[in-house]
């Protein structure tokens, strides 16, 4: 063993051995030509690709993309306070140290977009944190720019939003900034800004979420504790299987409920039978009393018959009768006490069923302030484009809501913003004229009622000219001049389908485009939009959604021998039979006076299943009902009678059921049975609007009425994914086309107003689709737009020649593309 064990070294591999270890640390590449070049000065956009290498490790990656929203939620928060000039020092160092970390991840990971950016704004924090206050405003603003580039990088790497197009303008304004503290003429403007005096107050900074700094001395409790992930499907199966186990549970409750009431009359039916036999036994003794005199007396004895006891079989049967009665009376009662404990032992599973619950929802739960970075970028986009001047403050930004529900809140709050600032704001020469600040505020808040979410937006702008809206929905069929509506119910109008007062309905936002998409969305989710405005004062929507879609708190109901849930968020007040008093008719339906407020009446079982005996403000009053608000305005809703609340596991209604009309979901009873949740929004609704809604959807289909249209044709599917949204987020219709033969197929069959191509596509490429465009005469006057990365100028000739009317190369503004899509489709407008 010891001839075969190993050998030390040669003196010579020894000595080599030494002089490796003693060596230091060899620099990365992309470090080592930061610390010898000279900084970039022309951004490209090889420098903001996003690629992930295919040899990443994954956890590595994984552990990156899990931390990285939050850390940019709280960069963005910095950078806007440092545009604001509230930032400390310790709030720029620390916006450094989190820029200086997505540089060093990113840079492990091989994202070279995020790593260039990041370093780039880590130099230019560095040289800010001394003296933040005196920051020049377009270097906080190009701060607050590159973060929020950097948040939509890392959207875009979660696969929720496409790549920013405007990475490689952001990384050119860092890198002008960059150039010139390299230069020396930062320090310059720092020194020339006016110094605060001696002694003076520091700003009190806004209140921000506290960012914890732990000491390695601080004791374990105060570490945070271990995380790992879970797929969001592992997440759902447990809910799903935590709604059988309610389900279960219920019917075990109601199982037990009927064997207590069994038991019960058990017992009771034991008592009477007892009395019966205790009858029977004192019949029998005076029965035998009398034999026994009679007996005595033949037989001439000289005992008294109570002096003597004589039984014969009768009585002997009795006695047993009346011991096994007993005894079944003792079982019983034993029956009725382990009901008991098996009840308390229920009772304390629901208990910890609700815990499981609680812990389980509360993994679905996320944040708002999530959102709250791709809200501002859409706010300061919005800005950009219209050249208006705004700002976003968020409050109640904690409230945690379900993270399917905020990923569906966010288009329509997206939608909702863009039209407070393109129709809500007014100019900054405007606003100033009627004595505002010329920023305007548009404050977004969340808030938990209850059960449900409400999302409040509120801007400080003009408000809704309510006029205008009442003149173009007579000019479009959809009010009688002589029709009179309520404020609230003109407000109502912008939310159908393509009103707008405007002009044109190519608008980037506007009470009538979008707004419509706002309603719809909000609806699909069992909510409710509520509008109230004054004018020059602003307008505030309000979305009030339940707080998750996989289970519901709602208020069962007994309708024509039926059970119904009703969500309880929708739920005013509850009327037991006689609370409320009849208050005539308006029209056909019957009024009731519910303490100090009148309001309409309508029985659930006719808007199920209309009957021909119609309900009377007498019946309606003699009748429980619930009390709903419909449009901001109360109803009552008469019913046959009203339950317990309860939460319900929402399941799949699947393609067929949820095309119903007033069915917002099925949950299980406790008896095993479908239970239908009723959506009384659009049951009860009003059947006015209803009208209205059906008219406007009418009036799209006239040729005057219709959405311009752009047709898009690429070959890469991302790409038409995102022109795609960029195109409908600006209020057109968008249709796709993969190649150039499809799109002449399309073409054919209906003419968009604006074609977007590509250059190089497989079948029929751009130049020969554009060609092919401009032979046909019924399309020869179609605008062409051409989106590729070939810049040279033989490209550039080739696609004029063709009769391309303008050509964008990659990477092109988003506000540009948009531009030029506006000024093509108002012109076929106006021809």
């Amino acid at each position: 063993h010891l001839s075969e064990g190993p050998l030390p070294p040669a003196p010579e591999d020894s000595m080599a051995l030494m002089e490796a270890l003693t060596a230091p640390p060899e620099i990365p590449a992309e470090l080592l030509q930061e610390s010898v070049q000279e900084r970039q000065r022309e951004a490209s956009a090889d420098d903001v690709v996003l690629q992930v290498p295919e040899d990443v490790d994954p956890r590595v990656y994984a552990a990156f993309i899990d931390d990285a929203p939050e850390q940019m939620r709280r960069l963005c928060e910095l950078t806007e306070r440092l545009e604001r000039r509230e930032a400390q020092t310790d709030e720029v160092t620390e916006a450094k140290r989190i820029v200086h970390t997505f540089k060093g991840t990113a840079n492990i990971i091989g994202i070279k977009g995020i790593a260039t950016l990041a370093h780039h704004a880590e130099d230019l924090l560095e040289a800010l944190e001394e003296r933040p206050a005196a920051a020049p405003a377009d270097l906080c603003r190009t701060l607050s720019d590159a973060a929020a580039c950097l948040d939509q990088m890392i959207y875009a790497l979660l696969g929720r939003e496409e790549p920013p197009g405007d990475a490689v303008a952001v990384l050119q304004r860092l890198l002008d900034w960059a150039n010139r503290i390299d230069s020396g003429q930062l320090g310059e403007i720092l020194e020339a800004a006016p110094q605060a005096p001696e002694g003076a107050p520091s700003p009190a900074p806004a209140a921000v979420p506290a960012v914890p700094v732990r000491s390695p001395r601080e004791s374990p409790a105060a570490v945070p504790d271990a995380t790992f992930r879970v797929p969001v499907v592992v997440v759902d199966e447990m809910l799903r299987l935590i709604g059988e186990l309610a389900t279960q549970l219920g019917e075990a409750q109601e199982n037990l409920s009927v064997l207590g009431e069994h038991a019960g009359e058990l017992l009771s039916r034991h008592i009477a039978a007892q009395r019966r036999i205790e009858e029977i036994e004192d019949m029998i003794d005076l029965r035998g009393l009398a034999l026994q005199r009679q007996a005595a007396k033949a037989d001439g004895e000289d005992f008294d018959p109570l002096e003597l006891d004589r039984y014969n079989e009768l009585h002997g049967s009795t006695r047993a009768l009346m011991e096994e009665s007993t005894d079944a009376r003792e079982v019983t009662l034993s029956l009725s006490q382990d009901m008991q404990r098996v009840s308390a032992s229920l009772h304390a599973q629901q208990s910890v069923y609700r815990d499981l619950q609680h812990l389980v929802v509360g993994t679905r739960l996320a944040p708002a302030a999530s959102l709250v970075p791709r809200l501002n970028r859409n706010v300061r986009q919005t800005c950009q484009v219209t050249g208006k001047e705004a700002e976003l403050v968020v409050e109640g930004s904690d409230v945690p809501i379900d993270a399917e529900v905020l990923n569906r809140l966010a288009d329509p709050l997206l939608h909702v913003l863009r039209n407070a600032i393109d129709h809500g704001i007014e100019p900054p020469a405007e606003r100033e004229a009627a004595g505002k600040p010329r920023t305007g505020r548009v404050v977004l808040r969340f808030e938990r009622q209850g059960e449900g979410i409400s999302v409040r937006c509120a801007d400080d702008g003009r408000g809704l000219d309510l006029p205008a809206i009442r003149t173009k929905a007579i000019e479009r069929g959809l009010l009688s001049p002589e029709q009179a509506l309520s404020d609230a119910e003109l407000a109502q109008l912008i939310l159908l389908p393509g009103f707008s007062t405007a002009d044109r309905v190519t608008e980037i936002s506007g009470r009538g485009v979008g707004m419509d998409v706002v309603a719809e969305s909000v609806k699909a989710m069992k909510g409710v939009v509520a509008i109230s405005s004054s004018p020059g004062e602003g307008t505030t929507f309000e979305l009030r959604v339940q707080a998750s879609l996989a289970m519901v708190h709602a208020l069962l109901l007994d309708v024509a021998g039926f059970t119904y849930a009703v969500p309880a968020q929708h739920v005013e007040s509850v009327l037991s039979a006689g609370e409320a008093q009849a208050a005539g008719r308006d029209g056909d339906d019957p009024l009731l006076r519910l303490r100090d407020q009148t309001c309409r009446a309508c029985r659930l079982a006719d808007l199920i299943s209309p009957s021909a005996e119609p309900l009377t403000p007498e019946r309606a009053a003699a009748q429980p009902a619930i009390v709903v608000k419909i449009r901001e305005q109360p109803v009552a809703v008469v019913v046959d009678g009203v339950h317990d609340a309860r939460s319900l596991v929402l399941k799949n209604t699947g393609r067929y059921l949820r095309m119903l009309r007033g069915l917002a979901g099925v949950a299980v009873g406790n008896n095993g049975r479908a239970l239908p949740l009723l959506d009384l929004q659009d049951l009860v609704g009003d059947p006015s609007l209803a009208q209205l809604a059906t008219r406007a959807r009418e009036a799209l289909e006239r040729p005057e009425m219709r959405r311009k249209s752009v047709l898009i044709v690429d070959d890469s599917l991302s790409v038409r994914r995102m022109l795609r949204e960029l195109v409908e987020d600006s209020g057109f219709e968008a249709r796709t086309a993969k190649d150039g033969a499809e799109a002449l197929e399309m073409l054919r069959a209906a003419a968009p107003d604006v074609l977007l191509t590509d250059l190089e596509m497989p079948n029929l490429n751009g130049l020969q689709l554009t060609a092919s465009v401009r032979a046909m005469p019924e399309l020869a006057a179609l605008p062409v737009i051409m989106i590729t990365s070939r810049s040279m100028d033989k490209h550039r000739r080739q696609a004029s020649e063709a009769g391309v009317n303008v050509y964008l190369t990659k990477p092109y503004s988003d506000i540009e593309l948009v531009r030029h899509i506006r000024e093509f489709a108002g012109a076929r407008s106006g021809a």
